[in-house]
């Protein structure tokens, strides 16, 4: 009979764990990774063309953060994706790199600073493409 209870008690808090309840965390994977997500829009300049843009903000709870959304000139309305990541490298600021992809193909980047860390309210930095480097300033929508 506690054969049958001990294995029905595992059998409840593997399907609560599965469901995220709170209750039953300590039958969750150790390696799990959390995450959370925030959509943020920003308004701005590349050089003097306005720009739009959406991140998408993935942060981990191992406190890696990744990038995902889109940009457009605002005088064309064509979206360009963006992917990338919060890098940090010995001696140099601490920046967000995205890499704009146009139909499969990488074409350029941005290098932005945050206002500072998790503080998007303002990014500046530079756009990369075509052999050509353009100063970047955004400021977030609310």
């Amino acid at each position: 009979m506690k054969k049958i209870l001990v294995k029905s008690l595992l059998f409840i808090c593997f399907w609560q764990s599965y469901f995220q309840n709170p209750k039953c965390e300590t039958f969750s994977t150790a390696h799990e990774e959390r995450s959370s997500i925030t959509v943020a829009d920003f308004t701005g300049y590349i050089a003097t063309y306005p720009i739009s843009m959406r991140l998408n903000i993935n942060e981990k709870s191992n406190g890696d953060v990744t990038y995902s959304g889109y940009y457009y000139y605002n005088k064309v309305g064509t979206k360009i994706q963006l992917s990338g990541s919060w890098m940090m490298r010995p001696g140099n600021a601490t920046y967000i790199e995205l890499n704009e992809i146009v139909n499969g193909r990488y074409t350029g980047s941005f290098s932005l600073l945050p206002k500072t860390f998790r503080d998007y309210s303002t990014l500046t930095g530079n756009w990369f493409g075509n052999g050509k480097s353009l100063k970047v300033k955004l400021t977030k929508l609310n």
